[in-house]
């Protein structure tokens, strides 16, 4: 092993917190599969390019770039760019890696993800949360009320109608 390689143990050691990392090994993997033998020989102080690791994570490129593009919104992975192109160190290798593990072995996709990296957020969060989607009601009783609302000048246009026709 190339003095540049990352050990076993120091990968578990940096992904000690990692939400992903936390559910495949309560789920009980094992490190056959937490560690295949490609992540056993990335060099720490290489960067790979997106054709490089969407051909060792074995995923078709377009795929690959979505799952990056969302990734980095969820702020799972940092956007490492050389020019027009994403580089990749051996830390965002293997929580690519990661979450492909996650979706192909419980069946989840990328909005599980998003839920698993920020069910504990804040009460801040939270409270954004709950105020979203109490406008997104209020949004739907305003609506219900124009509606209602036609509905009944309709009607009374109807009464004056029928009341001039009858007087």
């Amino acid at each position: 092993m190339n003095n540049d390689n990352i050990e076993i143990e120091k990968f578990k050691s940096i992904f000690l917190e990692d939400k992903i990392y936390n559910v495949l090994t309560k789920y009980g993997y094992k490190e056959e599969v937490l560690f295949p033998e490609f992540i056993k020989t990335l060099n720490a102080k290489r960067l790979y390019t997106s054709l490089e690791v969407s051909t060792m994570l074995n995923m078709n490129v377009s795929s690959f770039r979505y799952y990056v593009t969302n990734l980095c919104k969820f702020e799972y992975l940092k956007n490492v760019r050389e020019g027009r192109n994403y580089k990749f160190n051996y830390i965002s290798i293997y929580k690519l890696y990661l979450v492909q593990q996650f979706l192909k072995r419980q069946g989840k996709n990328l909005n599980n993800v998003k839920l698993l990296l920020y069910e504990n957020v804040d009460s801040y969060q939270k409270e954004i949360k709950l105020i979203k989607n109490a406008i997104k009601r209020l949004d739907q009783n305003i609506g219900f009320l124009f509606k209602f609302e036609k509905g009944n000048m309709q009607t009374n246009e109807k009464v004056q109608v029928l009341n001039k026709k009858s007087g």
